[in-house]
């Protein structure tokens, strides 16, 4: 099932990366390698797996809104039900 989300900006489909930019962790069958959690600053954000190298923010590629991981968090609720 994807994980993508439309950027809250400009409504372009915003891809979660499938892969790990820090340690190479990849996930298969369109799932992504991270986990939920806080960040120092009390945030929600998206945590590797293995490394535990963490994101606040996803990029939308076409007009640079920086959509917070807690934007894609209810999508990711109503799949893992």
């Amino acid at each position: 099932m994807p994980v993508d989300k439309k950027c809250m900006k400009c409504k372009e489909l915003v891809k979660l990366p499938r892969e790990c930019r820090n340690c190479g962790k990849k996930k298969f069958y369109n799932r992504i390698p991270y986990e939920w959690g806080l960040t120092t600053d009390d945030l929600i954000g998206l945590f590797c797996e293995q490394c535990g190298k963490g994101r606040k923010y996803f990029e939308c590629k076409k007009c640079g809104c920086e959509n917070p991981a807690e934007h894609f968090k209810w999508f990711f609720e109503q799949i893992s039900v």
